[in-house]
């Protein structure tokens, strides 16, 4: 009755200095944050340290570069109409560690030492995100991450009543401070423990509305005894499937993957299902580095054509609705996999899976209800090459529909949509990543894919120069580079963009540049002067 969609895992540091200092600046943040607008992830599970916001206990500081940094994903996540999961107490940054983390436990991994002043601080960010700053996207609350591996949550004693204890007194506190109505609180993002899942639910009470937990590296024919491990103990409280990934870029496929682990848990009631991970970055406080394995693309800095998860993942996290109902689904065929969704407005969403093999013919039956509109289709096959525009799969047919409606599929590993909503409009830009020097011009290009015609230009940031209607770039006087993000807008739908990453390099200078000089038949041209030229000759 209430599926939310696929969403996925953040780590919040690319504005941070871990990943500043590497060269990442607002221009690169400009193609991110597009990206994530794009994907339009239907929750977002985004990391969160108490340093950020606690340097000395109960003292709050809400506007540190670190915070500043942490409120653009909030606002990219609020923009996009995804919904967050906070992750509140992810890691134990240095600075705090003295007074924060148990003595004679592993300071960076560290449970809170102090329990009551845990739950205030876990009340006085959300007091300061929901009701200061109107992030009304916040909605779901959880703590740490995998507590019952050895990396993130260590307490003495029982691991698991410690947890409970922890959960209880968030709960009560947000209780106390009239907070406890605007979020729901997930727990405890167990990693292969369906022990701990259990344990919450038979000890945790109110502190917990839903439980989420971690699966990678099952098969499709394992992961159905995965989430009913955990649904079986729920005692009816939704299941959230909050990380699942792969750590090759061409792993996700027909034995396990993406498309096949969303129609598992819709099929088996989970709430949500959220990829492992965004993309790529370095962290600093602990230092780190997320680039290059499981992610929809690396950080911007190493390249801009995103990993093939970004369209295998991406499908999923745009096109499958969010809070729909699941439709009962069926297959005739072993080689076909299918799960269906409606969303509040009605509109149906159709996810097929098919085997490599040979060619199918499909049929989708809908017994009485006669749809009367046109499916859209469009689908992922492995062979699809990212580029720098890093676009998800264009539609690639209208199928007439009523009460059922038909296609033919190719023999390769397919994932379809079939969607009686709209297919995602997306810009493509000539260029991603040009250059241009101060004192000329850069005439710029986009097309609107699955839309009308028609973009608008401007320029991020102030002092970055200016762009005319036709996409003409005029750059601004520079002593040392610049990266400028030059914004294409599609003038349909506002919310679809794209980001040409201009790099600004000074004006070349004219003391040390020479005048062209080539040879002739009849002469030598240097610069703008011909010094001889016969007529006949030259013709």
């Amino acid at each position: 009755s209430d599926f939310h969609g696929i969403g996925v895992t953040v780590s919040p540091g690319r504005l941070m200095e871990g990943t500043t200092a590497e060269g990442y600046t607002d221009a690169d943040w400009a193609i991110d944050s597009a990206r994530i607008a794009k994907l339009r992830p239907k929750v977002a599970r985004i990391w969160f340290q108490t340093d950020w916001m606690e340097p000395s206990k109960g003292t709050y500081t809400f506007t540190s570069d670190r915070m500043l940094a942490f409120y653009r994903y909030l606002d990219a996540f609020q923009a996009a109409g995804t919904d967050v999961e906070l992750n509140f107490g992810w890691k134990v940054g240095s600075s705090i560690q003295s007074w924060f983390s148990i003595p004679g436990v592993d300071p960076w991994t560290s449970a809170p030492n102090d329990i009551p002043a845990f739950a205030d601080a876990a009340s006085a960010l959300l007091h300061e995100l929901i009701i200061q700053r109107g992030y009304d996207n916040v909605k779901y609350l959880t703590y740490y991450n995998e507590p019952n591996g050895s990396w993130d949550f260590e307490a003495p004693g029982d691991q698991k009543a410690y947890y409970v204890a922890m959960a209880e007194a968030v709960s009560d506190q947000l209780e106390t401070d009239g907070l406890r109505d605007d979020v729901e609180v997930w727990g405890p993002e167990e990693s292969g423990a369906p022990d701990w899942t259990s344990y919450m639910a038979a000890n945790g009470g109110d502190a917990f509305d839903q439980y989420s937990f971690h699966t990678y590296g099952d098969s499709y024919s394992s992961v159905a005894g995965s989430i009913a491990a955990r649904t079986s103990v729920a005692g009816g409280k939704p299941v959230n499937m909050s990380e699942f990934g792969w750590s090759s870029d061409t792993a996700s496929g027909w034995d396990s993957g993406y498309a096949n682990y969303v129609i598992a848990g819709a099929n088996q009631g989970l709430h949500s299902m959220l990829v492992w991970q965004l993309n790529g970055v370095w962290t600093a406080d602990p230092d780190g580095d997320t680039n290059g394995t499981y992610t929809m693309w690396d950080s911007v800095l190493l390249g801009l054509e995103p990993r093939n998860t970004f369209a295998a993942a991406g499908l999923l996290t745009r096109y499958v609705p969010a809070h729909s109902e699941v439709v009962q689904a069926s297959s005739s065929s072993g080689d076909v996999r299918v799960a269906a969704f409606r969303d509040a407005d009605g509109e149906y969403t159709v996810l097929v899976e098919s085997k490599a093999g040979t060619g199918r013919d499909l049929t989708v039956d809908f017994g009485s209800l006669d749809l009367g509109r046109a499916v859209h289709r469009v689908q992922y096959t492995p062979d699809l090459v990212p580029d720098e525009n890093a676009l998800l799969p264009e539609s690639s047919a209208s199928i007439p529909a009523t009460t059922s409606f038909s296609d033919t599929l190719g023999g390769d590993y397919t994932v379809a949509v079939y969607t009686t909503a709209d297919p995602a409009v997306q810009v493509a830009l000539d260029d991603v990543d040009p250059s241009v020097a101060s004192g000329s011009t850069l005439q710029l290009g986009a097309a609107v894919v699955d839309g009308p015609a028609g973009v608008s230009w401007s320029v991020e940031g102030t002092g970055n120069g200016s762009v005319s209607a036709s996409g003409v770039y005029t750059p601004p006087a520079v002593t040392t580079e610049r990266k400028v993000a030059v914004v294409a807008t599609s003038t349909a739908d506002p919310s679809a963009r794209a980001v040409a990453r201009v790099l600004v390099t000074p004006a070349p200078d004219p003391a040390v540049v020479s005048p062209p000089s080539f040879s002739l038949d009849s002469g030598v041209y240097e610069g703008a002067r011909m010094l001889t030229l016969d007529s006949t000759t030259a013709g």
